[in-house]
């Protein structure tokens, strides 16, 4: 296995990624995250792949948020949908 890359969507063929979130979601999380996934995350800069040997290997993504903790509000990010391609688990991709 050569190094992993860490990409974000606008670096990889929208139809490679439409592709790796079919096989791993549902139709129907897969069709959202299609049709929405550069909106729900702010931009597709925030949508991470994590690439091997030129195959998608895993993905996961950000979304952007303000929260109030003491009397301040933070800037803060919301880590969802992290998943690795069954034939590429186990080798610490995901750390």
């Amino acid at each position: 296995m050569s190094d992993p890359k860490l990409l974000d969507a606008s670096q990889v063929d929208p139809s490679e990624l439409d592709a790796f979130l079919r096989r791993v979601y549902s139709p129907r999380k897969s069709d959202f995250l299609k049709a929405h996934g550069q909106w729900l995350h702010r931009s597709n800069a925030n949508r991470l792949i994590v690439q091997v040997d030129g195959q998608i290997a895993g993905y996961c993504a950000l979304i952007p948020a303000q929260v109030w903790a003491a009397g301040k509000i933070h800037s803060a990010l919301w880590w969802v949908d992290l998943v690795i391609a069954p034939e590429f688990r186990g080798m610490g991709l995901q750390t």
